[in-house]
C-alpha cells in the first residue's frame, strides 16, 4: 500500500486540496473503493458474511476479522 502522504508540496499562495487517488484531483468514493480493494479480485467470504440470515451487527465484526480491522487488546 503506497503512502499518501509522500507528495507535499509547500507554497506561498492559496492552499488547494488535491486527492491523489483521483486523475482530477477530487475525493471520490470511488476512487477510495479502488484504491482498498484490487480491481477483479475475487472475494468468497462476501457473499457468505452479506447474507439475510447473518444479523447485520454480526456482518460487520466479521467483515472486520477479515480485514483486520478488529480491535484487540
Amino acid at each position: 500500500m503506497p503512502h499518501l502522504c509522500n507528495h507535499i508540496i509547500i507554497r506561498e499562495d492559496h492552499d488547494i486540496p488535491n486527492w491523489i487517488l483521483d486523475e482530477f484531483g477530487r475525493f471520490t468514493l470511488k476512487s477510495v473503493r479502488t484504491f482498498f480493494l484490487e480491481p477483479g479480485a475475487p472475494c468468497g467470504w462476501g457473499r457468505f458474511i452479506w447474507s439475510s440470515s447473518i444479523v447485520p451487527s454480526k456482518t460487520l465484526v466479521l467483515w472486520k476479522v477479515f480485514h483486520g480491522r478488529l480491535p484487540t487488546d
